[in-house]
């Protein structure tokens, strides 16, 4: 659910990533097909923010991301990033349709493949997925919005400057014409692709969905069960893992309790892993491989470790609660 806010973050991404919020990939921007039956379909590569970390990453052989536009009206974003509750498919989806003056209620996203050859980095993490997709999307909807204006002015002999647009709904006032962005979507893939520096994106004060509440797009599939996540994954002979680390942070398993662990009803095997020993990566500890959650848990609950702290992080929580009511 979004909410208003001041914060932009189109003003974020150039503090992270310096490049991200500036000019376009040399891979090019737009790419634009009107299969039968799809209407228009814009894809656009996402991974500028790979260039501004150093990275050069192939030509993606399938575009990253793209917006369809459905002869019947149907607005669909898919999204290439994970949604782990965060919102991110709903909020990509309301940048993209603000640009695009799209009816919101008839735009739906779904979840991209997880491809990092086709789609660049696809993670969720650093509140970054909003900054790194911010101005893409934006542009994208603006491009969109620019090839539909074009097929309309196209097809009543008039000026583009003079048309405007709200509710996926080109309008021309001098003649009251009125055309839905579904009737235009085939006429407006065959028009040429928009100069991005032409682009006019809108102030923050012209934002019609962004800064509102909004309900979560696949809140409804949400709270009914209806998605897949990690922990529904279900596949033949698939066996169960759990993972024992450290008390402390650093901390390396010794020795453990394995021969007794292996003998455990369902256990399948239990060894101790070495870890790499640095942040954000693998770190010491025991890990038990199980037939079933039940007999992964019930090993776990007997497992007897000897760590070795000597190197480990010294920081006491006990010493940090007392600073901090020192402070307060």
């Amino acid at each position: 659910m979004t909410q208003a806010t001041d914060w932009d973050p189109q003003n974020l991404v150039p503090a992270l990533l310096p490049e991200a919020g500036e000019g376009l990939s040399r891979r090019g921007f737009f790419k634009v097909s009107g299969a039968a039956g799809a209407g228009l379909v814009l894809a656009l590569s996402l991974n500028e923010t790979a260039e501004a970390q150093g990275g050069s990453p192939a030509i993606p052989s399938v575009p990253s991301a793209y917006v369809q536009i459905a002869p019947d009206g149907k607005i669909t974003l898919f999204a290439k990033n994970p949604e782990i509750g965060q919102g991110v498919r709903t909020a990509f989806a309301l940048i993209l349709a603000e640009e695009l003056d799209a009816d919101w209620t008839a735009v739906t996203v779904e979840q991209s493949d997880i491809d990092a050859e086709r789609y660049g980095p696809q993670f969720a993490g650093g509140s970054m997925s909003v900054p790194m997709n911010w101005m893409p999307l934006r542009r994208a909807g603006a491009a969109a919005r620019a090839m539909l204006l074009a097929a309309a002015a196209k097809q009543w002999g008039v000026p583009a400057a003079e048309l405007t647009t709200s509710a996926s709904t080109v309008r021309h006032a001098a003649s009251n014409r009125t055309a839905s962005y579904g009737s235009l979507a085939t006429a407006a893939a065959a028009m040429p692709l928009p100069d991005v520096a032409t682009l006019k994106l809108k102030s923050k004060d012209q934002f019609a969905l962004l800064g509102k509440r909004h309900v979560a797009l696949d809140q409804h599939a949400i709270v009914t069960g209806q998605p897949m996540f990690g922990i529904d994954v279900d596949i033949p002979n698939m066996k169960i893992a759990v993972f024992q680390k450290s008390p402390v942070l650093y901390g390396i398993a010794k020795s453990a309790n394995l021969d007794a662990i292996k003998a455990m009803p369902g256990v399948t095997d239990a060894f101790i892993v070495e870890g790499t020993g640095k942040p954000a990566e693998v770190l010491s500890g025991v890990a038990i491989i199980a037939r079933d959650t039940w007999s992964a848990l019930s090993a776990k609950r007997a497992l007897e470790v000897e760590w070795d702290t000597s190197e480990a992080s010294k920081d006491s929580w006990a010493e940090f609660t007392t600073r901090a009511k020192g402070l307060a």
